[in-house]
């Protein structure tokens, strides 16, 4: 068995921003205005300020336990809780991973409309193409993710500042729904804008993690936050209560650079399908560097011998890559498309069930540990601890005005790990 890689700092500070930058961004934009109007520009402040204590509390996390995984923090818990983290961790965020590519090929559908048809096996080649790049070298992590962040500038840039020329102050205020109406964003929210715990799918693998992995995670958190409230504010300022009534997330785009190029349709059609393309290679990024992080949860349950065929799992190949783990995470974002009809409401709820599960418990074990630590550290458990509240609430919320049904696949998924976990006892899946 080869030792597991060490990525750099870097290479590690770009997959996590990459994927809390990734597609959710921009279909947030028009969903966001519709769940609650005018006033989701603070829909990403809100829960950036609710996230802080978990920032801090995972931070913590990460320095007192050199290399932790969401398998370690768990385990402060009992093992089968740092089971379920990890195995939930790893099954949610691969329907994110999975929507990405789906968007990425939806986007393409716009400049090749006659793609339509075979969207599916273009997603199933694009995964594969992705786990075979991981498969063979570890080492292309670097400038694929530079290209995918330089490639989102695009839209961010061409939004920010299209933008900026239709701003009006009655697009604040004519709009505007009641605040409880926040709570219904959270979830959206979280899946655009979760990520920064991705360093614990890479604990093992950073070097000096007590130290470098609340650094990038306190980098990432900011760095991300800044540029989603910008967007949103400006989107708000720019298209008022137009945003609740657009069809497609591509359209909000569409709309202000119509009426800021309108004088110049040809440059206006380039800087749209520039724009369109930066945001299908923003999802494809967020898509790669969730599967390329996402990979070493299930290996790390097959390295502790937790799951059926761990010996398999637990394989590493000649170029770092652990093999099996990496064809079952293909094969369940493959499943995820055909199962939902790549569906991006179930897909983005998936998701965010993994992060508010992951916060959830890492908090709960920063409860316990805090009892031996400065009152400080104490406040930080508690107000996390409330922030875990009102996301668990979220889901409730939103699921009464919308749907329960992904908040249910989530927990048969979770269910089926925990069958699996259970069939480890069984001499016959012990290997």
């Amino acid at each position: 068995m080869h030792a597991k890689p060490t990525i750099s700092v870097s290479i590690a500070t770009l997959i996590t921003i990459n994927i809390m930058l990734g597609s959710g961004i921009f279909i947030n934009i028009a969903q966001l205005a519709k769940a609650s109007g005018s006033l989701s520009i603070f829909a990403y402040p809100l829960v950036g300020l609710m996230l802080l204590p978990l920032i801090r509390t995972f931070s913590k996390l990460l320095a007192f336990h050199q290399g932790a995984t969401f398998y370690d923090i768990g385990s402060y818990l009992h093992p089968v809780v740092g089971f379920i983290t990890s195995w939930g961790y790893f099954v949610g965020k691969l329907a994110a991973a999975a929507l990405g590519v789906h968007i990425f090929t939806t986007s393409c559908g716009l400049f090749f409309p006659n793609l339509a048809p075979w969207f599916l096996f273009i997603d199933i080649g694009i995964i594969s193409c992705f786990g075979l790049l991981i498969f063979f070298s570890l080492k292309t992590g670097l400038p694929m993710q530079i290209l995918f962040l330089l490639l989102k500038f695009i839209p961010l840039a061409s939004g920010i500042f299209a933008g900026l020329s239709m701003l009006q102050l009655p697009n604040f205020t004519t709009c505007a729904q009641a605040w409880s109406t926040l709570p219904a964003t959270f979830p959206l929210v979280l899946f655009a804008f979760a990520g920064f715990e991705a360093s614990c799918s890479l604990g093992n693998q950073i070097p000096n993690a007590a130290r470098n992995a609340p650094r990038i995670i306190l980098f990432s958190f900011f760095f991300t936050l800044s540029l989603v409230t910008i967007l949103q504010f400006i989107f708000v300022g720019a298209l008022g209560c137009e945003l609740a009534w657009v069809t497609d997330f591509r359209e909000p785009f569409a709309r202000v650079i119509e009426q800021t190029l309108g004088r110049y349709p040809e440059i206006g059609a380039a800087v749209l399908s520039a724009t369109i393309a930066g945001i299908a290679s923003s999802a494809l990024g967020s898509s790669y560097s969730i599967l390329s992080s996402n990979i070493w949860n299930l290996h790390t349950l097959a390295d502790k011998n937790l799951i059926p065929g761990a010996r398999f799992f637990k394989k590493i190949n000649e170029f770092n890559a652990p093999i099996w783990t990496i064809v079952a995470a293909v094969c369940i974002e493959i499943a995820y498309l055909i199962g939902t009809e790549a569906n991006i409401y179930i897909l983005q709820r998936i998701s965010a069930s993994a992060n508010i599960l992951a916060y959830s418990v890492g908090t709960l074990a920063f409860v316990r540990i805090s009892r031996n630590l400065p009152s400080a550290e104490k406040i930080t458990a508690f107000l996390a601890s409330l922030t875990c509240i009102a996301l668990v609430y979220s889901i409730f919320a939103e699921g009464i005005s919308f749907s329960f049904l992904p908040y249910l696949i989530y927990a048969l998924l979770l269910l089926a790990g925990i069958a699996l976990h259970g069939l480890k006892r069984y001499p016959l899946f012990s290997r």
